[in-house]
């Protein structure tokens, strides 16, 4: 329930401070989030794919936010 429910109610809260785009490209980190949580509450260690995910995540948020930045 909290890896289903917290992350959409914090992206409806969040669409009232920021546009959707921007809301959006922040949601796309949502599998780090759960990577993170597993790590922290339930001692899980992260496999190389997921690890390589995580990377290839970052490196498109990173590359989504300066395309976001430069069109503004």
């Amino acid at each position: 329930l909290v890896s289903f429910a917290l992350p959409y109610i914090f992206i409806t809260i969040s669409l009232n401070h920021m546009d959707a785009g921007t809301a959006v490209i922040l949601s796309s980190g949502e599998p780090i989030a759960a990577l993170a949580f597993g790590m922290i509450f339930y001692l899980e260690m992260p496999t190389i794919l997921m690890v390589c995910g995580v990377i290839i995540t970052i490196a498109a948020l990173i590359l989504l936010s300066r395309s976001s930045a430069n069109e503004a």
